[in-house]
């Protein structure tokens, strides 16, 4: 003879079911905030930083997101940042280190501190139609000391001379010029006789 569920053993077959689903499913949450670690950090030109995200869901709990989160930075020419949280310092400035899961974004900042800038040259005069590749240094709040040739912006006080974006000088015509670097609120510049 055939035996069927009874109504109460059904129902309590369903409430195991639940709990056992909900237990193996983790947090039922949506993500309502995400926090960027560390919160700000400052370093030299060329120094790497891991940046970590944690995400709060809305039923107030938290789990690490670093590796699934979509992170970027806000201002890619002083600094980058990998698929894994990994940022790296260029230039002279900030960025904003951001991660973002869905809508929802948490941000850190990433300065690149300059405290001094300086000229470097092989030569105080050329001769018309010369060319002398001149660069840049920084020192910087890490203690560090970096080539900024390429990060800073470079130009001349006349025409006696042309200067490119990468530092390198020709020598136009008879006279004095001051060769120029500038980044931020720091600029420096060194004297060059065109003969």
């Amino acid at each position: 003879m055939r035996r069927s569920c009874k109504p109460a053993a059904l129902t309590i077959c369903l409430a195991a079911l639940t709990l056992i689903s909900a237990g193996c499913g983790g947090s039922s949450g949506t993500i309502s905030s995400i926090a960027v670690a560390p919160t700000s950090v400052s370093v030299g030109s060329g120094a790497t930083q891991q940046f970590t995200a944690t995400a709060t869901n809305t039923d107030n709990s938290t789990h690490d997101i670093t590796s699934s989160a979509v992170w970027s930075s806000a201002n890619p020419n002083s600094a980058t940042v990998t698929s894994s949280g990994v940022a790296t310092a260029f230039s002279p400035g900030g960025s904003a280190i951001i991660a973002t899961s869905g809508n929802v974004t948490g941000n850190s900042g990433m300065t690149v501190n300059l405290t001094s800038l300086f000229i470097n040259n092989g030569t105080t005069s050329a001769i018309q139609g010369q060319q002398v590749q001149f660069t840049a240094g920084g020192n910087f709040t890490d203690g560090s000391f970096q080539d900024v040739t390429t990060a800073v912006t470079w130009s001349t006080s006349n025409n006696f001379a042309t200067v490119t974006t990468t530092g390198l000088v020709t020598a136009v015509s008879p006279g004095t010029v001051n060769i120029i670097a500038t980044t931020g609120k720091f600029s420096n510049s060194v004297s060059l006789t065109v003969q």
